[in-house]
């Protein structure tokens, strides 16, 4: 009966090779995640600054002629 109610070697193996695969799983889906928002923050910031960009031409093409 004992060898029934216990695991065998190979059953606690198996189990922490999951608990490892779904940590790891986890891990990648947070990182993926960071990836992902860091690049959407970056399109961001790239747009912000062409926009800048774009208005300090704007304002030296009017400041050149209007001389």
């Amino acid at each position: 009966m004992q060898h029934v109610l216990r695991l065998s070697q190979e059953e606690l193996q198996k189990e922490a090779f999951e608990a490892l695969q779904c940590q790891k799983d986890a891990r990648h889906k947070r990182i993926t995640s960071q990836i992902s928002l860091i690049e959407r923050e970056l399109a961001e910031l790239t747009m912000l600054e062409i926009e800048q960009r774009d208005m300090r031409l704007d304002t030296q093409m009017v400041s050149s002629n209007s001389s």
